[in-house]
């Protein structure tokens, strides 16, 4: 499930969690999709043709002038989330993918060529950061065309590379801490104990850096081998996720959590919820069907203790503060690897694997 924003304030909560359960039970029965995806391993795009002719004849010619304020952009350099490969897997059948030929790839960088009517903010030669709408895909393209809301301007002093991981990973741990745990990042605010799990993940090594810029206390889980990493992160408590304690998501300090971010799976409410302070809550960024149920009855019952699903709606300006602290040093792109478009079925498989620490990029 990829993230998407959820409001905890809708007048149809048991609605959503109906609909939700309904879509996982149609995935479940669906068969995998995988061989139906567009491969892009050696930079080909599909039996069609190039990926140039691709995008020219699938948005320039007809989506270009449909889709609104939109950027035409050569890309140089993307990144891979987890959100991907499920679409190949067939985990978010059927809502995507929606259509064949399908790209993947959400998470891009590079260079404005055209703009379309109505673009303001933006003008051929810019260099941009943009979340590619995964209904269309095509983030693992030599062009890609991305709506002006969704879009970034990068400052010279940052690379390509270091701002394509952003996008997905970056806006989510940002909408957790800032906006479902209510973190300010100027540091005022009342002190809250954090726990990070999957800590030098994706999101997970983002949200370490950025609530720590708030008043927080921030406890992390991770492997073994990315301790010290976590640490540099400014995490004031690293736990092995291998060890009984790590296992427990026990505080080494004793202390309870505030709110939990979630970015690991397979632990159930049972082991957050002694952990948690009388009004803690978990923010769940990868809600699964027992984590929804989990949340409904949470809410049905008034529990204080709460299980929050996230989910993402991406907006432009969000991306521009990432990307302003990123030039002020206040945050970085921990990279895993980079790989050239030709190798990117190499760097699908490390996405798959599920053991990169921080972002798996892919450069034009």
């Amino acid at each position: 499930m990829p993230p998407l924003v959820f409001f905890l304030s809708s007048p149809y909560p048991l609605a959503c969690f109906f609909v939700f359960l309904l879509l996982s039970a149609s995935f479940a029965l669906q068969p995998t999709l995988h061989t139906q995806i567009l491969n892009c391993a050696n930079g080909k795009a599909h039996a069609c043709g190039s990926i140039r002719k691709l995008w020219w004849r699938t948005f320039c010619l007809k989506g270009f002038l449909e889709l609104g304020p939109c950027c035409f952009d050569k890309l140089e350099a993307a990144s891979l989330n987890p959100f991907d490969w499920k679409i190949q897997k067939g985990m978010l059948w059927p809502l995507l993918p929606r259509k064949f030929p399908y790209i993947p790839g959400t998470d891009i960088s590079g260079e404005v060529m055209e703009v379309g009517k109505g673009v303001r903010k933006f003008k051929p030669g810019d260099k941009v950061v943009a979340v590619v709408n995964p209904f269309s895909g095509g983030g693992l393209a030599e062009f890609a065309v991305v709506k002006e809301n969704i879009t970034a301007s990068r400052p010279s002093e940052t690379s390509a590379s270091e701002c394509a991981g952003l996008p997905v990973a970056g806006l989510t741990a940002l909408e957790a801490i800032t906006k479902t745990i209510g973190i300010k990042l100027d540091g005022s605010g009342e002190r809250k104990n954090i726990l990070i799990t999957a800590a030098s993940g994706g999101v997970g090594h983002y949200a370490v850096q950025l609530a720590k810029l708030g008043n927080t206390h921030v406890t992390a889980t991770c492997g073994a081998r990315n301790i010290e990493l976590v640490k540099s992160l400014g995490a004031d408590e690293v736990i092995d996720y291998k060890t009984p304690d790590g296992a427990a998501l026990k505080s080494p300090s004793g202390k309870k959590y505030d709110a939990v971010i979630h970015c690991a799976v397979g632990f159930p409410w049972s082991t957050f919820e002694p952990n948690l302070a009388l009004n803690g809550k978990v923010v769940d960024i990868t809600p699964s069907s027992a984590s929804m149920l989990t949340f409904a009855l949470k809410k049905l019952t008034f529990s204080k203790k709460q299980l929050v699903p996230l989910f993402l709606f991406p907006k432009g300006k969000d991306l521009q503060y990432l990307i302003d602290l990123v030039k002020e040093g206040k945050l970085k792109t921990v990279v895993d690897s980079k790989y050239p478009i030709t190798m990117a079925e190499d760097a699908w498989g490390k996405s798959i694997d599920g053991h990169a620490t921080g972002k798996i990029i892919i450069e034009f």
